[in-house]
């Protein structure tokens, strides 16, 4: 019903128009203008206008796309593969201590996995780039100041599995103590935050967020 009003009202329109035209008055260009002629040509600008706006839309979605697909993030993921751990049952008092129990669950997966030449690198954290369940800091100061920002907890190889270049400072070492319990390391936008000048060894300013010291 829809396509058959609609080819009848596609085809009366015109035809209506064409038969109230004097054709010998078109071809010696003799048509007066109107209010029919200013119609049409604003109904023509219209159109223009629209399919402009689409083309400009489209160019715009595609240059998104290819954003998406092709900037670098500043991490390689491609290749990467990520595997889930859980605690040991029973490791549920807090966050540091169901990461703790994980990471020594991770360790024997670790070990297996390094039996294998087509896996090139290994590393554990906390959480993985694009997930929204990074831990969050959420902190008021005396003065009103507020902090609100996510960070993960991970191993001295995560930064090199990911291929992440250091902008300055250093990465995580093996079997160091006081990278273990204070050692952080922060991105550029972190800097930009919390407005830090020459951040290594520097700390957050949140007074909340324990005994630590930048490293990288």
């Amino acid at each position: 019903g829809a396509a058959l009003a609609i080819g009848l009202l596609a085809g009366l329109y015109p035809a209506l128009i064409l038969s109230r035209l004097k054709i010998l008055e078109i071809i010696s260009g003799r048509t007066s203008g109107g209010s029919m002629h200013s119609m049409r040509k604003g109904m023509v600008v219209f159109q223009f206008l629209i399919t402009v706006f689409l083309i400009s839309s489209t160019l715009i979605m595609r240059k998104q796309v290819n954003y998406l697909q092709n900037e670098d993030l500043g991490y390689s993921y491609k290749t990467a593969l990520s595997v889930r751990l859980f605690p040991r049952p029973g490791e549920d008092t807090t966050f540091v201590s169901r990461h703790r129990s994980t990471m020594a669950n991770g360790e024997l997966l670790k070990r297996a996995l390094t039996q294998h030449p087509e896996v090139s690198d290994l590393a554990m954290a906390s959480h993985t780039f694009g997930s929204n369940s990074w831990a969050n800091l959420v902190a008021t100061e005396e003065d009103g100041t507020y902090w609100r920002f996510r960070f993960l907890l991970a191993d001295p190889a995560f930064i090199s599995a990911f291929d992440i270049t250091m902008a300055e400072g250093r990465n995580f070492e093996e079997d160091n103590l006081s990278d273990e319990r204070q050692g952080v390391i922060i991105n550029q936008a972190a800097v930009k935050l919390f407005e830090l000048e020459d951040p290594i060894g520097k700390k957050l300013p949140p007074s909340n967020f324990g005994d630590h010291i930048i490293i990288g």
